[in-house]
């Protein structure tokens, strides 16, 4: 199955995209903010990251830059 995880602060919008995803069905994680979503991508593994580029503690060109 497609892995894919999604950093998102916005709590909405970030469980809109996971039921979307899941109704497609892929396997999503979910990351609130881009710190977390490093350990998550490095846990995980995923196929896919969609993320948010204007995050607090670490935006979202710092997280594809770790990851």
């Amino acid at each position: 199955m497609i892995k894919i995880l999604v950093v998102e602060d916005e709590t909405f919008i970030r469980e809109e995209l996971i039921d979307w995803l899941h109704f497609e069905g892929y396997d999503v994680y979910e990351a609130e903010n881009g710190e977390v979503g490093v350990q998550m991508a490095k846990a995980h593994t995923p196929d896919l990251i969609i993320c948010d580029i204007r995050m607090h503690k670490m935006n979202g060109e710092e997280v594809l830059l770790e990851v």
